[in-house]
């Protein structure tokens, strides 16, 4: 893998993204919807219930992106890439496109559910890295699992079904890191991030070394 083809990967996911904008217009909207329904649901919750709700929100919508991560290598297309691209290259252009808009949704969903519900955030730096490697776990997995079920019958289904046990070490580690942010639970802040990269960077490794496989396959 090159820098250089790396490089053309990505300028190539960003461009299909651009194509598919209403499918990330779709997304911003679903994320201000549910945020108004909570706020008819609960008006002013604790800051546990906000953190949980949060992060439910950024769940699904990592579930969306990840779900559209490989939609498009079917047939010609699939066969051009699997020619002429470095899978290596492929898996991270993929994560990077997930990734970004998952930052970006999850920054919206910060700035909409503190507008409407409050801001229970105490450590707004820590919540920040919290975001940053949530959202770079959830999408790390979702891309890996959208490639495992590109060839199923039901890929939407058997993706929500993987993911779950896969995602869970990255869902307890970033909502404890954000609990930690609001002063909520009295844990030691360095442990719950270091945690939280870890987790992260197994997870990098793990689709790092598995993924060529997989597409050759």
């Amino acid at each position: 893998m090159t820098l250089a083809g790396f490089g053309t990967m990505i300028r190539h996911e960003f461009l299909l993204e651009f194509r598919h904008r209403f499918a990330s217009a779709a997304l911003l909207v679903y994320v201000i919807a549910v945020a108004f329904i909570i706020y008819l649901s609960f008006a002013s919750p604790e800051p546990a219930v906000w953190n949980a709700l949060f992060w439910m929100v950024i769940l699904f919508s990592g579930l969306q992106s990840g779900t559209m991560a490989f939609l498009r290598e079917f047939g010609d297309a699939h066969l051009f890439y699997y020619q002429y691209v470095h899978p290596l290259a492929l898996f991270l252009a993929k994560i990077l496109s997930v990734w970004l808009k998952l930052f970006m949704l999850a920054l919206l969903a910060w700035f909409v559910m503190g507008v409407v519900l409050g801001n229970p955030i105490v450590d707004g730096v820590m919540f920040f890295l919290a975001i940053l490697l949530g959202s770079l776990g959830f999408a790390v997995v979702f891309t890996f699992l959208s490639a495992v079920a590109l060839n199923a019958n039901n890929s939407g289904l058997l993706l929500a079904v993987l993911g779950f046990p896969v995602l869970l070490p990255v869902l307890l580690s970033v909502m404890r890191l954000s609990l930690v942010s609001m002063a909520v639970r009295d844990v030691d802040a360095t442990e719950s991030f270091l945690m939280l990269v870890a987790v992260v960077m197994l997870l990098i490794g793990l689709g790092l070394i598995l993924f060529p496989y997989l597409w050759k396959n």
